[in-house]
This record gives C-alpha cells, sequence and structure tokens, in this order.
C-alpha cells in the first residue's frame, strides 16, 4: 500500500538510493560539462540551462614564488587516473587550498569567504614532500578536469536527469568525516580521518536508526557493499550500526537481486569497492572503475519494478584535493552549543563542491537543480541535504542542527506524471587502470589478516577493534 504523500515531489518516491563514490570535485568531474566543442552527445543545447563549471571562463591558481611564479589555468585531463600521485584531502591541506594560508585555529566561518587559490601551491607541496618532479605540467594536473567524453555515464546521467552545481561535502576535509555527516548529520567533532581509532566509537545516531526507532514495518534500510573489501565502511565509522552487520548489510549480488525485484529498503545506501580493483574514482584510480559502477547501479534501478517510486543520488564524499573554483559557504553547525571540535573547527563552513546527480522519472532532462531558502535567495546543498530529504519525506526527527537546517531535494522533482523514456547514457570506456592497480595492490597484503579478524569479530571471540583500525587506514589511503 502506497504511504500518503509528502508535500512536494518527494511524496512519489519510497526509496532512496545513495551511491557515494570517493574524493573528486564538482569541477573535476563536470565542469567541463558544457563546453561548447564538446562532440555529440555532450554538445550543450541550445538556450537551455548551463552548471557552474570551468566553460566560458577562464579560472587559474597561482604559482608559488619558489616555482617561479605565475598562473596555472584549468585544463582537461589527458589520463583517467588524474591526478597521480593523489593530492592531499586533511582539514589543514583543504583550507590551504581555500584560503591560501594555514589554518591557525578557531576561525571557521568567520573567516570570510575563501578565494579558492592554493590548490597548485598545495599540490606542489605535496610533490615536493614525495620527491616528486616539480613542473608545470605535474603540479598543474591538480588544475585538470574532465572532459565528459571521458566520464560518458556520469555527464550523460547529468544531462538526462538533474546535476546540482550546489552541492558541498559537509566538511572541508576528508573522508571519514564526510562519510559520517552523510549518514548522521555530525562527525562529533572529527574534522579528519585520524586518529582511526576514534572513528571505533563514533556513536551519534544514524538516519538508519531513526528509521529502526520509527517502529514502522514500511520504513527499512540496508547498506550494500563489495564483499571484496571484508567491512563495509558504514560499518566502521558508526558504531550505532555495530549490531546489525548480519541483518542490514549485504553484497552488491543482494543489491542487483533486490533492485531487479522492486524490493529495495526505504533508504539504501551503495558503498563503492574501496580496496581490491577499487571502483570508488578515488585519485589515482582510474575514472572508468566508477563510471562501470554508476552505469551497473542506473540499469539495474531504471529497469526494476519500483523505478517510478526511486530517487537515485549519486555522489562523492568529499573533493579530494582537486580544483573546484566555488567557495564553500557557511553552515549550521550540528551542535551550536558543542565545543570547538578537532583542530578548532566548529563545523561552520561547508566543504568544497562535489558531483552530485539526482537520478527519477520525475525530474526533467536537463535539469540544473538550484534550491531556494524561504526568502527566495539561492541555498547551498551539502551530504546532510539527503538525509533532511529523508527525514521530511517519510516524518522522521532531524539527527542535528544541521540536517533541520539543510535544503532538501524536493524542488528537484517537478513532473506531475513520470517519464516512460529511458534516456540512452553513454557506456563507459575501457581506460587501463593505471593508479588502481597500483593501489589494490598496495593495500591487498592485509586481507588475509583482516578475513580472519572479522570471522572472530562475528564469534565475538577476537581482537575486531585492531582489524576494523586497519580497515580503516586502508580506506583512508595509508599504509
Amino acid at each position: 500500500m502506497r504511504r500518503a504523500p509528502a508535500p512536494g515531489g518527494l511524496g512519489h518516491i519510497d526509496h532512496f538510493v545513495l551511491l557515494m563514490l570517493e574524493n573528486r570535485s564538482f569541477d573535476d568531474m563536470l565542469g567541463w560539462l558544457d563546453a561548447s566543442d564538446n562532440p555529440p552527445p555532450f554538445r550543450p543545447r541550445p538556450g537551455g540551462p548551463r552548471v557552474d563549471g570551468l566553460a566560458g571562463a577562464r579560472r587559474t591558481n597561482p604559482v608559488p614564488a619558489w616555482l617561479g611564479g605565475g598562473e596555472v589555468a584549468a585544463g582537461r585531463a589527458s589520463r583517467a587516473d588524474e591526478p597521480d600521485p593523489a593530492p592531499s584531502n586533511t582539514f589543514a591541506h583543504t583550507h590551504v587550498q581555500l584560503y591560501g594560508r594555514a589554518w591557525s585555529g578557531g576561525q571557521g566561518a568567520a573567516e570570510g569567504a575563501p578565494s579558492m587559490d592554493g590548490f597548485v601551491a598545495d599540490y606542489a607541496e605535496v610533490l615536493r614532500a614525495s620527491g616528486q618532479p616539480l613542473t608545470p605540467a605535474t603540479y598543474g594536473a591538480v588544475m585538470d578536469a574532465f572532459r565528459p567524453v571521458a566520464v560518458p555515464v556520469l555527464s550523460g546521467l547529468a544531462r538526462a536527469y538533474a546535476v546540482c552545481d550546489r552541492w558541498h561535502c559537509s566538511v572541508p576535509s576528508q573522508t571519514f568525516p564526510n562519510r559520517a555527516f552523510s549518514l548522521a548529520a555530525t562527525s562529533l567533532g572529527r574534522a579528519d580521518n585520524v586518529p582511526y581509532t576514534g572513528w571505533l566509537r563514533m556513536d551519534a545516531p544514524t538516519i538508519c536508526n531513526r528509521i529502526m526507532e520509527a517502529g514502522r514495518p514500511e520504513l527499512t534500510w540496508r547498506v550494500y557493499y563489495d564483499r571484496a573489501d571484508v567491512l563495509p565502511a558504514a560499518w566502521l565509522l558508526c558504531s550505532r550500526l555495530r549490531p546489525y552487520l548480519l541483518t542490514h548489510f549485504a553484497g552488491m549480488e543482494a543489491f542487483l537481486r533486490d533492485a531487479a525485484a522492486g524490493a529495495l529498503p526505504s533508504f539504501a545506501v551503495v558503498e563503492p569497492r574501496f580496496i581490491v580493483r577499487p571502483d570508488d574514482d578515488h585519485p589515482p584510480a582510474s575514472v572508468e572503475g566508477g563510471e562501470r559502477l554508476i552505469r551497473t547501479v542506473y540499469e539495474v534501478l531504471a529497469g526494476g519494478p519500483a523505478w517510478e517510486r526511486t530517487l537515485l543520488l549519486i555522489t562523492y564524499d568529499e573533493h579530494g584535493g582537486c580544483f573546484d573554483h566555488v567557495p564553500p559557504p557557511a553552515a549550521a553547525p550540528p551542535d551550536p552549543g558543542a565545543p570547538a571540535g578537532q583542530y578548532g573547527f566548529r563545523f561552520d563552513r561547508l566543504g568544497v563542491r562535489v558531483p552530485a546527480i539526482l537520478v527519477s522519472p520525475w525530474i526533467d532532462a536537463g535539469t540544473v537543480f538550484r534550491p531556494r531558502d524561504a526568502d527566495g535567495a539561492l541555498a547551498s546543498l551539502d551530504h546532510t541535504s539527503w538525509l533532511a530529504s529523508v527525514e521530511r519525506r517519510f516524518g522522521l526527527a532531524p539527527l542535528t542542527a544541521r540536517d533541520a537546517a539543510a535544503a532538501d531535494v524536493a524542488g528537484a522533482l517537478t513532473r506531475t506524471e513520470p517519464r516512460r523514456d529511458r534516456p540512452a547514457i553513454p557506456s563507459a570506456g575501457s581506460a587501463p587502470a593505471g593508479g588502481a592497480r597500483a593501489r589494490s595492490a598496495a593495500w591487498g597484503a592485509d586481507l588475509a589478516a583482516d578475513r580472519r579478524a572479522l570471522a572472530a569479530c562475528l564469534r565475538e571471540a577476537g581482537p575486531w577493534e585492531a582489524a576494523a583500525e586497519r580497515r580503516l587506514r586502508s580506506l583512508a589511503g595509508a599504509p
């Protein structure tokens, strides 16, 4: 039986599916979406809306004086695994990228709008510290972005449904705090991946806990992950989900089966493969892996019997140190009365823009979704906007002040009848794995030990926290 519709277009949706990849900024993946020299089928539509990307403007960053000065303009990536090596994305490095200077503690939103001019300088320091060559081509790679022909699935879905060009990651930092925000609307003061052991006890309630607390049989949740990675990221990062490993976490084969049968839960998370043959798009992994995963998820959903009641969000956890030109805005702290968090940060500013594509038959092709607040001003979105959308659709209480204040995505679903067409989405390419192979080899040595530790964990008879910490280090790219 259908539930009573919520206000706006979200009333059509019974299944929210989140596919969150890794470490790419909006400009890096979609900055050239509307370039006039794109070949078919990616030529801009005459008179159609344009994304706020790289086309039509010259976006630059200064070269530091110790490298001779000058500037680097945003360019076009020539390889599927750029940038290689990966830029840094820690809180400290991200602050340099945003402001061109080091964080000195306690400023937050009071610093004003970021200048977005420190990406080249910060990447040059990363290259210097790792003994890499320093040339305009190497340090300039952080400014290079993929053309639509290099990411045809992501670009095709952006054209066929809705692209959000004001979607920011929730924290100006790394993977773990941002993935925590995507489920809990907080990281409980943690602004970086380290110390890893702290994440083993991140006990904030998540949207999954809210769903269970509602006590409504029609509301369900599940996290799907690739079992080759041994442990799901959501389970590692959110301790309130630990009791449900065997009941609410399932492999990708279960996702394909559930989607094809129209049996998806109300709230579903699809995790990419992070470690073994990664398809998460994390630099320097080839973006071809992520393209194939995105296409697989889209095709099984669009071909399933619940398609007309499904909304898919494809996004990235954080920017990974890759250039973007839009300054992150101020944001509501999750707990305004709490003391400052790690490094003195108060979580009162969003992170860098990331790609965000909304896919549903209730969305018109070519939509560029930019919500407005109650005063009619443009509003920004972040990962907690997805939580706010789920909460408002199903009548659930907000988790924190951040998702309570967040704009939702209801305004993207404007149709009165669902679309009956099946847009032709280009296929992913077949570029070499490049960095993906190197990363897989570097991180694969401890998989057997982790499998043994997982078995001990399930028997409640072993040091599972040591295994979890190793897996957190692997997810973070640490040795």
